[in-house]
């Protein structure tokens, strides 16, 4: 089967601004300012004196220095430029030059919400931020008892993140572009099942497989050793991929190893976006820097398809024929999801 993809460039694709991004780990955010972007905004996060994490637009009313390059000064960001402070709220505090505040020198609060080691921004309608509509942490293994959970890494990636969605959402990519690194060659040829259940989807595959050398590492599972692997992909609109991979060993020597790999897939801008991963099991782990450098490579080699595939689309324009088949359905069932929710939000 084969069709043309009516839905829309992944190249353009809009996002929704009423929704809670993941934007940074927790072990970011210090005294140092951090800048970032969110859904098309610059936003500075720096941790107060007391603790609190703070996100406001980056860049100083009075003549537009960003913020970001400013220092902490107690519970106040300082301008870098002319002394300007503005607290925890966005209000300027204090003017070196004088005494008298306008009301209007203020920037924009952004609500965070800190759970587990990931930060949570909302660039929406400040009115609408509702932490209840953050994922289940426990669901995830972040936090959970029983749990192992570890701050990976997070990778830039010049895209669109509708595609970065459509990347994580398609496993059938991991046998030719990660060739070795998580398979051993078979995935892309296993029968998968789909399911969709509001804003989520997901797609599983269940077969039998010796791990690689490489996939031994990721997974922490014994070379030459036949496993029976179930690998459960599951998108959620708009905000997160959680990848989770079951290795029941065969000779029944092991418990069952569980990885999951939750994936913050947060819109930077129209064609940049992050990928933030953390990863939890329910085994001991040990992540050591080498290991976590072996997944960051992986994460890099999505980073540079993605970028080449949005800078073709630069050059040939929104309107380049896109001939989808029968493994994309999953895929463009998403890419509709996501364009349903930015025209609803848009007409709201």
């Amino acid at each position: 089967m084969s069709v043309t993809s009516t839905i829309g460039c992944p190249a353009y694709q809009g996002y929704p601004r009423n929704q809670w991004y993941v934007i940074a780990f927790s072990h970011e955010i210090s005294q140092t300012p951090l800048q970032r972007r969110i859904a098309g905004d610059l936003v500075v996060m720096f941790r107060t004196t007391d603790g609190e994490i703070v996100a406001l637009a980056d860049r100083c009313p009075h003549r537009g220095m960003p913020l970001s390059k400013g220092t902490v000064v107690g519970n106040a960001i300082q301008c870098g430029y002319h002394g300007f402070q503005y607290g925890k709220m966005g209000q300027c505090v204090k003017i070196p030059s004088q005494t008298a505040i306008p009301k209007l020198l203020s920037v924009r609060r952004y609500s965070v919400v800190e759970k587990w080691q990931w930060l949570w921004i909302w660039p929406g309608d400040p009115a609408k931020a509702d932490p209840s509509l953050i994922p289940n942490h426990d669901k995830l293994g972040l936090g959970a008892e029983g749990w192992y959970a570890t701050p990976a890494c997070i990778v830039p990636m010049d895209a669109n993140y509708e595609m970065l969605h459509e990347n994580l959402l398609d496993t059938t990519h991991i046998t030719f572009l990660h060739k070795g690194m998580f398979d051993s060659g078979g995935t892309a040829s296993v029968e998968p099942r789909i399911e969709y259940d509001g804003n989520v989807i997901r797609i599983s595959r269940e077969f039998d497989e010796v791990p690689t050398p490489s996939s031994a590492q990721v997974f922490k599972l014994r070379e030459g050793t036949l496993y029976r692997r179930k690998l459960i992909t599951e998108e959620y609109a708009p905000n997160l991929s959680v990848i989770t991979n079951v290795f029941t060993d065969t000779e029944g020597k092991d418990k069952p190893h569980i990885q999951i790999a939750n994936i913050g897939v947060t819109p930077a801008g129209p064609k940049q976006c992050y990928q933030i991963l953390a990863v939890a099991t329910n085994y001991p782990d040990n992540w050591t820097p080498e290991r976590i450098e072996h997944l960051r490579s992986v994460v890099l080699q999505d980073r540079d398809a993605l970028g080449a595939i949005q800078g073709i689309y630069e050059e040939v324009g929104p309107d380049a024929p896109e001939i989808s088949v029968q493994a994309d359905q999953a895929a463009l069932r998403f890419r509709r999801l996501i364009s349903e929710m930015v025209k609803s939000e848009a007409s709201a």
